[in-house]
């Protein structure tokens, strides 16, 4: 948990993240989420993190609250998002489940 953001951002890493996410209990989604909140903006416009903050924004249709504080982090940035490459899958993805 400690290099949590560093994991985010490589391809194996990102990959065991986002499987832990989706499989692990409520406990574990929420440390995952507390130590990647302050790190959202740099993940969506990570060639893997962005699939990180997707795979949250996935599988958080209960959970409206974690997907408030993503789009809080997103909030002014929207545009240069939309027009990153990997940001722009993170947008879409928030307009999908939103």
């Amino acid at each position: 948990m400690n290099n949590l953001i560093e994991y985010c951002k490589d391809h194996s890493g990102s990959r065991l993240i986002q499987k832990r996410y989706e499989t692990g209990t409520n406990d574990e989604k929420n440390q995952i989420f507390d130590k990647i909140s302050n790190n959202i903006l740099s993940l969506a416009k990570d060639v893997f993190g962005n699939y990180v903050i997707q795979k949250i924004l996935d599988n958080n249709t209960v959970d409206q609250e974690k997907n408030s504080k993503i789009m809080t982090s997103l909030e002014g940035n929207i545009q240069e998002l939309t027009l990153h490459m990997y940001g722009c899958r993170v947008i879409q993805k928030a307009i999908e489940v939103n």
